[in-house]
């Protein structure tokens, strides 16, 4: 494998990756922030009591288990901008969803895929550290994505706040959640070279 020696004064290709998994982790974020902070609106315009309206949490939590554990089970060698990529392509359909979402049970439907990209992405980013980060460097790269995640709840809170008390909780989807989104796809895209691949794992492997 070629190794690859960053210029001075210039970030190094390895880092340019974890910037843009971190653009990737604060987009997954950003709609765990909404769903709470806007829960009396999101019930309100589905009729709905707000405990009614909390299932939402729990259909992505769900569909995140599921995931994880397929991801776990089934070593399939995937490439990580293809993991990246389809993560950021559900959470941005999510949002989307939910945005035209006529009634509570549409919305029910599409939440998950929340869930599921979330995982997509976490998952990739603490493989790619894993894997591409010595053992002395990969806590500091892991508090990065931590970082991003805590990023997203300090912005994310106040600003879903604001947007819904002056407009709805679906201006906040389409305004702050997609374009966050579609950042991070466009991000993705341009550094992520194509054949960087995660290692193999056999099932249950661990």
């Amino acid at each position: 494998m070629t190794t690859v020696t960053p210029t001075v004064g210039r970030p190094s290709p390895k880092m340019i990756l974890i910037w843009a998994l971190l653009v990737a982790v604060f987009a997954s974020a950003i709609i765990d922030v909404v769903q709470p902070v806007a829960l009396v609106d999101i019930a309100k315009s589905f009729n709905i009591l707000p405990g009614t309206a909390a299932r939402l949490s729990s259909f992505s939590a769900i569909a995140s288990v599921i995931t994880a554990l397929l991801l776990g089970a089934f070593g399939f060698r995937f490439k990580y901008k293809t993991l990246v990529v389809a993560g950021v392509i559900l959470i941005a359909s999510c949002a989307i969803g939910l945005y035209l979402a006529p009634n509570f049970q549409l919305a029910q439907l599409v939440f998950p895929l929340n869930g599921i990209g979330s995982v997509l992405i976490i998952v990739t980013t603490q493989t790619f550290i894993g894997n591409s980060y010595q053992l002395d460097k990969k806590a500091k790269a892991i508090g990065w994505v931590t970082a991003a995640s805590t990023l997203a709840n300090a912005v994310g809170a106040p600003v879903a706040g604001y947007m819904t008390g002056i407009s709805s909780w679906r201006s906040v989807l389409i305004w702050l959640m997609l374009p966050a989104a579609v950042a991070s796809l466009v991000f993705v895209f341009v550094v992520f070279p194509r054949n960087l691949q995660a290692p193999h794992l056999s099932p249950w492997e661990p």
